[in-house]
C-alpha cells in the first residue's frame, strides 16, 4: 500500500509538473512562449512564437525529445518565431534561451506532448519543406551519405509533378523515389535531373523530352496546357514550375528550399501575387506570406513564387507533361494514351489494350486553334520530325505521305505533332491541318479479291495502278471511305491515306453512301 501512495505521489508530481510546462508560462523575466497546433502529432509542423518581453539581443534553441538532445544551437539568432516538425510520439521539450545586454540570459523550457501520428505529407497542392529537419536521416544516395535533407531537392519537385498529375500511389512519395532512383545521384555532381525525370516518366506514365525547352513561345504553349517542368532555378538546386499567369507571363514555383534559392539568386526578380491581384516583388524567403523557419536547420521551409517566364527560359525547363488525351465515353472522361490517329477513327491505348474509337470522341488541346487539329503529310518525299531548332528528332525515317498526326500546337511556320511515342516540329508547307470531320463517312474491309489469303493490298497516291505506293493494308482491315471515282476509293485506315480499288473493298452495311 505505501509503494501503492509512493507511486501515485510521483505520478500527481510529475503530472502537475507537466501541467505547468505546458502553459508556456514564463520562467524567468518577461519571456513568453506559445505554440500550436496545442496537440501536435508527430509530422505536422509545430510552430513557436517567443515573446522575449525587453529588448533581446539574440535566441538560442535546444530541443529534446524525452532525454534525448535532438538539437542545440551554436549561435544567436534573431527569430523569435520558429518551428520544427517532431518525428516521433514523445513530450518534446523545446528550451528557449534569450540573451540580453550585459551577457545576462533568461531560459525558458515549454513542453510539448506529441501522440499519433500525423497523415503523410501528400496532395496535388504539397508543396515539400526539404530544410524542416524531417527529412535528415531518409537517405537518398546512401553509400555517400546523402540525404533527402542535404540532396533532395530534385525528389522532390519530382515527387510534387507526380502528385500534381494525380498519382496518390505511395510510390510517388520522397523517400520512396529517393529508395528506387538513387542511382540518378551523382557524387559531385548531384542528381542527375534527365535521368530521373526520363525514367519516372516512364515507370510512371507521363511524358518528357530529352532537351530542356528555352524558347518562350514553345513554353507558353505548353504551360497553358498545363504541362509541369522540372527548373535548375540556381546552381546546384531544382525546383518544381507548377502555373502560370498567362496575362503578366509569369510562372509558379514551388520550391522546397527557397533559402537557398534566394541567397544564389541575382539578378532574377521573383514576385508574390496580392489577395487583389496586384505582383510585389521579393527580394528574400523572409518576404512569403506564411513561410516557416525551422531552427533546426536555420532554414526556411518550402513555398511558393513567381518568375518571369523569360527567367525561366533562359535557364531550361524539363517538360512533365500530363496526360493530354482524354476519351469521352459514357462513364465520364479518361486519360488514354495514343496508338496512331486517324479523322475519322483512331486507336487508343487502354489499359495496356489497343482499341480503336471514332476520334470525335477524343479531345487534346491545340495550340493556334479553337478545336483539336490533325495534321495529314502532303509532301511526296514525306515530313522530317524535327526539334524546335530544326535539328531531327531521333533516327526516324521521313514520315510518310498520307500520314495522319495529332496536332498540339499551329503557326504560320510550324507544326507541333505526336508521332509514336515523340513529340516534334513539322514544317507547316509539308502537311494538311484539318479538324475532326462531323460528316460521318462509309466504313469497308480491306478484300484480297483473287489475291492469296494473308497478301496486303496497294494504296496508291493517285487512283492510278502505275502510281506511288501510299500504305499497304492487310486483309481485314478496316477503312473509312471518303470518295469514289472510277472504280477506285479513297480511304483512310490505321493512320494512313490512298487510294484503292474498290473491287478490294467490302463495305459494311448500312455505311455506304
Amino acid at each position: 500500500m505505501r509503494r501503492f501512495l509512493s507511486s501515485l505521489g510521483r505520478a500527481v508530481f510529475i503530472g502537475a509538473l507537466l501541467f505547468l510546462l505546458l502553459q508556456a508560462s514564463p520562467v524567468m523575466g518577461e519571456i513568453s512562449v506559445s505554440f500550436s497546433p496545442s496537440a501536435p502529432r508527430a509530422g505536422d509542423c509545430v510552430d513557436i512564437i517567443v515573446d522575449p518581453g525587453e529588448d533581446a539581443a539574440g535566441v538560442q534553441y535546444r530541443l529534446f525529445a524525452g532525454t534525448e538532445k535532438v538539437f542545440a544551437s551554436r549561435n544567436a539568432v534573431s527569430r523569435f518565431s520558429v518551428s520544427f516538425r517532431p518525428r516521433k510520439e514523445t513530450v518534446y521539450t523545446v528550451e528557449i534561451t534569450v540573451l540580453r545586454s550585459g551577457k545576462r540570459k533568461e531560459t525558458v523550457s515549454v513542453a510539448i506532448p506529441v501522440s499519433d501520428a500525423a497523415p503523410e505529407q501528400r496532395g496535388e497542392d504539397v508543396i515539400y519543406s526539404q530544410m524542416d529537419g524531417w527529412w535528415r536521416k531518409f537517405y537518398y544516395a546512401k553509400e555517400y551519405r546523402r540525404t533527402l535533407e542535404s540532396s533532395g531537392c530534385a525528389v522532390f519537385a519530382v515527387s510534387e509533378a507526380l502528385q500534381r498529375l494525380g498519382i496518390e500511389s505511395d510510390a510517388a512519395l520522397p523517400d520512396a523515389l529517393a529508395r528506387v532512383y538513387h542511382k540518378c545521384y551523382i557524387e559531385g555532381v548531384g542528381t542527375g535531373t534527365e535521368a530521373l525525370v526520363t525514367q519516372t516518366g516512364l515507370d510512371f506514365g507521363f511524358d518528357t523530352q530529352h532537351l530542356p525547352v528555352r524558347a518562350e513561345d514553345e513554353l507558353v504553349s505548353f504551360l497553358k496546357r498545363g504541362d509541369l517542368f522540372c527548373l535548375g532555378i540556381v546552381t546546384g538546386h531544382v525546383v518544381l514550375a507548377d502555373g502560370f499567369d498567362e496575362e503578366s507571363m509569369k510562372v509558379h514555383i514551388a520550391d522546397s528550399a527557397p533559402g537557398i534559392t534566394f541567397s544564389k539568386l541575382k539578378s532574377t526578380q521573383a514576385y508574390i501575387r496580392s489577395e487583389d491581384g496586384t505582383w510585389q516583388t521579393v527580394r528574400s524567403a523572409d518576404e512569403i506570406p506564411g513561410i516557416r523557419w525551422y531552427f533546426e536547420t536555420a532554414q526556411f521551409g518550402g513555398a511558393g513564387y513567381w518568375l518571369d517566364l523569360k527567367d525561366c527560359a533562359a535557364r531550361g525547363m524539363r517538360l512533365i507533361r500530363r496526360p493530354w488525351l482524354t476519351l469521352t465515353a459514357e462513364n465520364g472522361e479518361t486519360a488514354v494514351s495514343a496508338d496512331w490517329f486517324g479523322t475519322a477513327q483512331s486507336s487508343i491505348i487502354v489499359g495496356g489494350e489497343a482499341r480503336t474509337v471514332s476520334t470525335d470522341s477524343l479531345y487534346w488541346f491545340c495550340d493556334g486553334a479553337e478545336k483539336p487539329q490533325l495534321a495529314v503529310v502532303t509532301r511526296e518525299r514525306g515530313a522530317t520530325l524535327t526539334r524546335r531548332n530544326g535539328q531531327a528528332v531521333g533516327n526516324y525515317l521521313p514520315i510518310p505521305w498520307g500520314q495522319v498526326l495529332c496536332a498540339l500546337r499551329t503557326d504560320e511556320e510550324r507544326v507541333y505533332v505526336y508521332w509514336r511515342g515523340v513529340f516534334g516540329y513539322l514544317k507547316r508547307s509539308e502537311v494538311e491541318l484539318t479538324g475532326v470531320p462531323e460528316q460521318v463517312f462509309p466504313a469497308a474491309v480491306v478484300t484480297a479479291e483473287g489475291k492469296p489469303a494473308g497478301t496486303v493490298i496497294k494504296s496508291r497516291r493517285q487512283a492510278d495502278e502505275k502510281s506511288a505506293v501510299a500504305a499497304e493494308w492487310p486483309v481485314g482491315t478496316e477503312v473509312i471511305v471518303f470518295s469514289r471515282t472510277d472504280g477506285w476509293c479513297f480511304a483512310e485506315g490505321t493512320g494512313r491515306r490512298g487510294w484503292i480499288p474498290e473491287k478490294n473493298l467490302a463495305f459494311v452495311p448500312d455505311s455506304r453512301e
